[in-house]
Formats: C-alpha cells, structure tokens, sequence
C-alpha cells in the first residue's frame, strides 16, 4: 500500500526512516496507538474553544463547516491510529508515513483557524495563540518526540501563526506586539525542536534498555537452564561415582578383613593391619570428598521425624567410648530427661559424630562431654528449645581461626597436610548439614584450654519415639546361614571368604532368580543383598521375593546409592541399609541389630560366641 504523498514528504521520510530501527519504530508505533486512545477528549476542548471565540466573528457555515471536521479527523485518528499495532499488512514504514499523513492534515486543520485571527482582540489572539502553542507542546509525548511526526503537525501551526502575528501589523495600537509575537512563536518553535530531540533520544536509550533487559532475562534463563540440566549431570554423577567408585573399595575391605582373620606370622599380620587402616581411611576420605560435593548441588532430601535424643546419644557415646579410652579420655553423656526433636535422623547423627569425634581427635588429656539442656524461648511461653554441647578440653583454637574452621580443607595445626588427620571436611560438613537442617550452630574456643560446639534445635513435644537399640556382640555366627546376593564377582567371594572366617554358613547368589531357588532349597537366616544387580533387577525386589516365601526373613540392603529414593524404598521394606565400602565392624552390628530385631523370640540367638576382633581406628571424618 503507498499513500499518496508529496515529493518532498516523501523525501523526508526516507531521510528520517533509515535513521530508526525497525524496533525502534514498532515500539514507537505502539506509543502513538496508545496516545491515539488518550488524545481526543483534552483536543476537543481545546476545539470548542476555538469555535466559541469564532462563533461571533465568522458565519455559521465557516465555524460549523471546521468543527465538523475537527470532529471526524479526530475520529480518523483514534480508530486507524489506535489499530497502527494490529495492521500487520502494512509495512512499520508504511504505517508510519500514515501517520505522518494524519498528522499533516491534523495540523493544517488547526492552522486554518488562524483565518479568524485578524478579527480577534489582543486578548482573544492571545489565548488562540497559547490553545496552539499548547497542541504542539503535547504532540511532543504523544509522538514521543519523533521529528518527522512532530514537525508534520506542528510546522504548519508554527509557520501560519508567526505569520498571523506578522502580518496583523497595525490593527492594534502598539505594533511592537504583533512583532514580539511572530518572533516568540518561531523561538518557541526551535526549542521546540529542541526539546523533541531530547525527548526522541530518552524514547530510544528507553527503549535500548530494555532490550537489553530482555535479553539478559533470556541470558539469564538460558543459564539457569544450562545450571539445572549441569546439576542434573552433577547429581547422575555423583550416584554413579558413590557406587562405582566404592564398589572396588568394598570389595578390598571384605578381602582385607577375611585375610586379618587368617593366621600370619607378626610381620604379615602388622602389614594387613596397617593395609586395613590404610582402606578405612581411604573409605573416609572418598565419602567426605562425595557428599561435601553432594550438599553444596543440593541433592540430599531431607526426611523430618521426631527421634528420641538421649537414645541417639547414649548410642553415640557407646560407639565412641573406645575411641575415647585409648586417648586415656574420659568421655561423659549428661542428658537427664528424654528429649525429642523433629529432624533427619541419619544426618543429623552424621553432626554429632563429626563434632564428637573431632572433639577425640583434638584433645589430648582430659574429658569430652556431651552435655543436653532445655532452654524456654522468652518470645512465646511453650517454645523449648534444645541445647546441645559438646564440650572438649583439648587444644582450643585462637580467635583468627574461629571462621576458618568451617572451610574446606581446613586444618589446625596441620600445615604439613597429614594423611593421617583427614581431609579436613568435617567441620565443612557439619556447617553445610546444619543449614540443611535449619539448626543454629555455634562455637566458642579458647586457645589451650578447649572447645564448645552448640547445636540449637526445637523440642518437639510427642509422646513419639525414634527406636534405636544398643546392641551387644552376642551373636551366634557358627549357626548363621547367611544369603548374600551380589552380581558382582570380587565381592560375592570376597563376602565369602570373610563369613566363612566368622564361621558362618554363606550361600552365594547373583540374582533374584537364583536367590529364590536357593531360598527353596533352604531357608536362610539373614539376607545381605546389593541393591544394584544386572538389569531392572534390584536388591529390594529379591527381599520382596524372598520375604513372599519366608516372611519377616531378616534383610540386609548393602548399596553405594546415597539418595533418598533409594533410603524410601528401603524404609517401605522395613530395611537396614550399609553403604559400601562396608566395614567389618559396621557389617557386624549390622547382622547383630537386624537378626536379633527379626527374631526375637528365637531361643538360639543369645548364644555367645565372639569370633571377631575389632580393630580400633582412628575416627572417622566424614558422613
């Protein structure tokens, strides 16, 4: 479509055209559509205006003939103006010379008013000449200062009313006025000008902004996309490192523990022992390296449940008092009453252990205690809330370190980077775990003199309790028929060889197939079952199998998936799980708290024959 313009208006707009960009002149257009839809009302006024001066100077048919007009262009304006956006078949160019068009007309109609001017007092021409002045002022937003749109409507009214004033000469007593006149109104055009330039450029960098905010928001989008489908990678990444990555390190630690268990002469027997704490450290080192990477991605669910504190303490503490002994330390439980808080059980036990075994591990003479309080919030009357210590007189740490203590790697009194002590991620770990947890964590140390490490948690205030049972080393191993299911070669013979060592009667098996026709043949005492084998086949679906055979049959789920999907499945099954690499001493209580938990009332289990010897280690820095 091409309107019918004029050479020379033609020739501006191609001037003017090739100096916007297309998206300049959309968002432009959308301008003019939406002041197209605001404009009519204040220009009709201004239009009766003019018409009531005209209404006594000139006939009828002339004011009439131009208010009739006034109306219809106004009309024009708002209805193909207001629909500039949605006339998709004409060109942004195009619709742009469309406007300039209306616009021209627009102006000349006002400018004809003018032809009434001579006839009008100094007052009456005055005020014609401010309604004028005032139009083209406000063309400067609705055109948001866009020269060709402006100057197609205000450079008519401009020139005809400086020549109005110019050309009225003499018809006044003072002429001085009549020239001030057409002298102001063309100064007052070219600041005008001015001031749409201004306008126009604010209108573009606008405009240049936001664009540029879109396309940092699709940046932005795209990076978090790009962040998500890396996190997703991350996180396949670590559940197949947990698992590839421990299960040769599972394997090494059952060989390592049924070779301690044969006879060797002294020298042999030290050199197994040493490889034995050599892989415990190994296995320590590997799950504080994944699950530091695992809690920064944010992978860890996090399963809420009231749990009884004095029993998880009590347990705690009975695990670690040889630890403690062979440091010559004296380690104390103070918790008086029985506490629940609502929290992840697992993690939250991984918290204690890191804080108490640090607690061992740097004190050298004297006690560690872990000391339990109740404390009312004096902001609501029936909030408790629960304090936590654990109390050292160990070392300390100077008031420089206090921060960086909780980074990586970080290590008092450990500049030479020792194997021996650790990675030095498990204070790391704790921080990162008790933000996971929303529990308040604080420290207080003084240098030589020792150390306290506070957890603040709520009391949950329920009758519900989190059973965790202390078991003895009474266990019947040369009676035990155990069922180990396994795909993988090493490690079926590897758990072979160390039940045989108990005295145990170990039946090997590498699939829910093969487990069910073992089962029939004879019924087994305990099930250890590796919860990845070949396929869809998994661990839990042959205790599923097998429990439909034997019920209540005690059950044993071994795994390196440290998910949550994985822990569900296990808890719907009524599972124990060990995450590999399973140590010796880890799998016998394991075997001890499931078979005496499944069976009860069974008369053989409180036989007592003790064919293990646990080896004392150092304590463990991670999870």
């Amino acid at each position: 479509m091409n309107l019918p313009l004029t050479d020379s208006t033609e020739v501006i707009m191609k001037f003017k055209l090739t100096r916007i960009d297309k998206g300049i002149a959309e968002e432009l257009l959308q301008l003019l559509a939406n002041q197209a839809r605001r404009a009519p009302i204040p220009v009709f006024f201004a239009a009766l205006t003019l018409i009531a001066f005209a209404a006594n100077k000139l006939s009828p048919f002339l004011w009439g003939s131009w208010f009739v007009l006034a109306i219809i262009m106004l009309g024009v304006r708002w209805r193909l103006i207001g629909r500039l956006p949605e006339l998709v078949e004409l060109s942004t160019k195009q619709r742009l010379q469309l406007v300039f068009l209306l616009n021209a007309i627009h102006g000349l109609l006002y400018a004809a008013t003018l032809y009434a001017f001579p006839y009008y007092s100094e007052i009456e021409r005055a005020i014609q000449s401010v309604i004028l002045l005032a139009l083209c002022t406000a063309s400067i937003s609705t055109t948001a200062g866009y020269l060709p749109l402006l100057a197609a409507y205000a450079v008519p009214i401009f020139f005809c009313l400086s020549a109005a004033w110019a050309f009225t000469v003499g018809y006044s007593d003072n002429q001085v006025i009549e020239y001030m006149g057409a002298i102001l109104v063309l100064l007052y055009s070219s600041v005008l000008i001015s001031f749409s330039k201004d306008t126009f450029k604010l209108f573009k960098e606008s405009y240049e902004i936001r664009l540029q905010q879109k396309e940092t928001n699709k940046l932005l989008q795209q990076a978090l996309k790009d962040a998500e489908a890396a996190n997703q990678s991350k996180t396949r990444f670590f559940a197949s490192a947990s698992h590839d990555l421990r299960q040769p390190l599972h394997s090494l630690s059952l060989f390592g523990a049924a070779l301690e268990l044969q006879k060797h002469n002294s020298q042999s027997q030290e050199i197994i022992k040493h490889l034995n704490i050599a892989l415990k450290s190994l296995a320590a080192q590997l799950d504080a390296l994944l699950d530091i990477s695992k809690l920064d991605a944010n992978v860890i669910d996090v399963d809420l449940r009231p749990i009884n504190i004095k029993t998880l303490l009590s347990r705690i503490s009975l695990e670690m008092e040889p630890l403690a002994q062979e440091k010559k330390l004296d380690l104390q439980l103070s918790c008086h009453h029985e506490y629940f808080v609502e929290t992840d059980i697992m993690l939250f036990e991984r918290i204690i252990r890191n804080l108490v075994s640090n607690a061992i591990k740097y004190t050298d003479t004297g006690n560690v205690t872990i000391q339990v309080k109740e404390i009312n919030n004096p902001a609501k009357e029936k909030a408790k809330r629960l304090i936590i210590d654990i109390i050292d007189s160990g070392r300390g740490i100077s008031s420089d370190k206090h921060k960086e203590i909780f980074d990586e790697f970080f290590q008092v009194g450990n500049t030479e980077r020792s194997q021996a002590q650790g990675l030095g991620l498990g204070l790391s770990i704790v921080k990162r775990l008790t933000n996971l947890l929303n529990i308040e964590l604080s420290m207080t140390s003084i240098l030589n003199e020792g150390s306290v490490f506070s957890l603040d948690l709520p009391v949950v205030l329920t009758a519900e309790t989190q059973q965790i049972s202390i078991f003895n080393d009474e266990q019947p191993w040369h009676k035990l028929s155990v069922l180990v299911i396994d795909d993988e070669i090493e490690i079926g013979i590897g758990m072979e060889m160390l039940l045989k060592s108990l005295g145990c009667k170990p039946m090997v098996c590498d699939s829910t197939a093969s487990a069910l026709a073992i089962a029939k043949q004879k019924t087994p005492d305990i099930v250890l079952a590796d919860f990845r084998l070949r396929g869809n086949d998994t661990g839990i679906l042959s205790i599923e199998k097998l429990r439909e055979i034997h019920p209540n049959l005690p059950a044993i789920l071994i795994t390196g998936d440290k998910n949550s999907d994985t822990l569900k499945q296990a808890n719907t099954e009524n599972l124990q799980v060990l995450y590999k690499p399973v140590m010796p001493s880890d799998l016998k209580q394991a075997i001890i708290q499931t078979y005496k938990h499944q069976n009860k009332n069974d008369k053989h289990h409180n036989e007592i024959d003790k064919p293990w010897n646990q080896t004392k280690s150092e304590p463990e820095e991670s999870f």
